[in-house]
């Protein structure tokens, strides 16, 4: 923890030999460590320079530019790491997190399958998978993903609140369960404080699947005081559209993404 030091001691080991990939790589890190991305991203590349076979250094400069938004840049260099060694668990799963997150889904999934392979027990791993299912249409499957997160972690308030969401807002009726959802979703509001605007909008949702529409009702207007302070002006707005439906009696559903 102690990274100044850290860095120092790896800028003076190059001033020595600055041919040295490993130094360069592990002072890239620690200068993230510090938020120092742009000039962690610059020694990722001087690494990879002195040595192009390097697979911790593509990994470490993918998760850099996904860090700064950057995700082609991030998607490329993760792929690469995999060309290098086609078993690297890291580069395999920070690859299906950042096609995720690029609307990519349908090509994250067998990045995700390949990953569990050798990570069965990885919470977030199950977690990130449920979610690229359901943005695929593959809900059912989605479901069973999400039970094994929490399985693995069930005191854990992200997990607590996507699979909230899920089951509150869930096109597919049949997989809709707004009781469970409640249960969930104000598991992961204590855990947090209370104070939660991302938290309290899955639970006025799940409050509105279970037709308690006057708690749906109030809870989406604290959210949406919280969101606005914050400020988060999308999901004060998101909040303001879905809380007309919420006291008009109506439930939010999320789009069918099969749709």
């Amino acid at each position: 923890g102690r990274l100044d030091e850290a860095i120092d001691f790896y800028q003076k080991d190059l001033q020595k030999d600055p041919a040295k990939a490993e130094s360069l790589n592990n002072l890239g890190n620690a200068l993230v460590e510090k938020g120092r991305v742009d000039e962690a991203i610059t020694n990722y590349q001087e690494a990879l320079q002195i040595r192009p076979a390097f697979a911790e250094a593509q990994l470490n400069l993918g998760k850099a530019f996904r860090q700064k938004g950057s995700l082609n840049e991030a998607v490329t260099h993760f792929q690469e790491a995999l060309k290098i060694n086609p078993d690297f668990f890291p580069a395999r799963f920070n690859l299906a997190i950042a096609l995720l997150q690029q609307g990519r889904a349908d090509e994250s999934v067998p990045h995700f399958q390949k990953a569990l392979e050798v990570a069965s027990n990885n919470f977030a791993l199950h977690l990130n998978f449920g979610l690229a299912l359901f943005q695929s249409g593959r809900m059912e499957e989605a479901v069973a993903h999400y039970e094994r997160a929490l399985q693995l972690k069930p005191a854990d308030p992200g997990i607590q609140n996507n699979f909230a969401w899920f089951l509150a807002t869930c096109p597919k009726a049949s997989l809709r369960n707004g009781a469970r959802a409640v249960e969930l979703a104000r598991q992961a509001s204590n855990l947090t404080g209370g104070e939660n605007p991302i938290i309290l909008h899955t639970l006025a949702a799940a409050l509105a699947e279970a037709g308690r529409f006057p708690e749906a009702v109030e809870t989406a207007q604290r959210a949406a005081r919280l969101a606005g302070a914050q400020p988060n002006p999308e999901l004060a707005a998101q909040l303001q559209s879905e809380l007309k439906s919420y006291q008009a009696g109506a439930v939010f559903y999320s789009p069918d993404p099969a749709r």
